[in-house]
């Protein structure tokens, strides 16, 4: 199965990245860009690409370990483009967070460590998916001008499988942790 662990996203931050993502969308050709729907808005920390059924066990009972970590300030910061702005193929929202969100993403590889897992091939990003570009000729038109003045504590760390559909990626939650609940006596 497909798979990656992320952090959930809060209702009142997806509804902000989605009103932002129909102000982009408003400035793209019809067809161009594959949008992200709000219910798959989330912040992966690690993909893990295609894994068995007990790798997902396995994982599951590793991620309890990150319960003794403190949850995370993260707000979003901005548009984002992977490659880049010229020609994107992802349209993204960046996220500003503490070094602690960089630590969190090494917490949980160091938890994976051992695995045979496939390797992260890029420095890890925290960003939230908004669009997948279609059409890599289209023009690339600005991104809306306004910011997004929300952030949250993120404390719900999720391993998700991923099932594609004609209509998109559809997320099952498989295991979850809160962050922080080893020092609540949890």
């Amino acid at each position: 199965m497909r798979s990656f662990i992320a952090l959930e996203v809060p209702a009142d931050a997806k509804a902000a990245a989605r009103a932002y993502q129909d102000e982009w969308r408003k400035s793209w050709p019809h067809g161009a860009v594959s949008w992200t729907r709000e219910s798959g808005f989330h912040l992966t920390l690690r993909f893990l690409g295609e894994i068995h059924d007990r790798e997902a066990e396995e994982i599951g009972d590793r991620l309890p370990g990150l319960a003794a970590l403190q949850p995370v300030p993260v707000a979003f910061a901005g548009p984002l483009c992977f490659p880049n702005g010229r020609r994107p193929g992802i349209l993204a929202l960046d996220v500003a967070g503490p070094a602690e969100l960089d630590d969190l993403a090494g917490h949980v590889d160091r938890a994976l460590k051992g695995m045979a897992l496939e390797r992260r091939d890029k420095p890890f990003r925290a960003h939230l998916t908004l669009g997948r570009v279609r059409d890599r000729q289209a023009s690339v038109p600005a991104a809306p001008a306004w910011a997004l003045d929300i952030g949250w504590l993120a404390d719900q760390v999720t391993l998700f499988k991923s099932t594609l559909s004609p209509q998109g990626s559809v997320y099952d939650a498989l295991a979850s942790v809160t962050l922080g609940q080893a020092s609540r006596g949890i």
